[in-house]
């Protein structure tokens, strides 16, 4: 943030008015130039935009030492994240023996793949180009049907 403490964040405005002589900025600029803080400049007739101008410009300073502290977290953003994802079951053999992916992981990669077959044939490439990119999301998404088509 630009503010990191707000209105309460200490500031500093270049003391050579910098805006055209005779301009309505300039007049701006004299009423709000001693400021110490945001909340002082805004009393003085500064609107945000000036701010954000006078920021980009360099004709304002954000004085050092005002760094917002970290929120406490709560949890952890791995604990949210696993909250957030479902759990998937392992993968698990069938009565003849053959592994079986879990319905959530299968459905997942569907998706997935529905996705990509749609931005691959909205974007007309070359052959190759195209070969490039089914490999590609082939090998992010583990999906045999992405597989490269030969050419030869």
């Amino acid at each position: 943030a630009m503010f990191p403490l707000g209105e309460d964040t200490r500031i500093a405005f270049v003391q050579e008015n910098p805006k055209r002589a005779g301009s309505a900025a300039h007049e701006l600029y004299e009423q709000y130039k001693a400021s110490t803080t945001v909340r002082e400049a805004k009393q003085r007739g500064c609107r945000h935009v000036d701010l954000s101008n006078d920021f980009k410009k360099g004709f304002l300073t954000v004085q050092p030492g005002q760094e917002v502290a970290p929120a406490k977290k709560e949890e952890s953003s791995s604990n949210l994240v696993s909250k957030a994802v479902p759990e998937v079951a392992p993968e698990q053999e069938n009565a003849q023996g053959v592994v079986q992916e879990p319905k959530e992981r299968v459905d997942g990669k569907r998706k997935a793949s529905q996705v990509a077959d749609e931005a691959i044939a909205k974007q007309p490439r070359s052959v190759e180009a195209k070969d490039a990119t089914e490999s590609r999301l082939k090998a992010e998404l583990g999906d045999a049907r992405l597989a490269p088509t030969s050419t030869a």
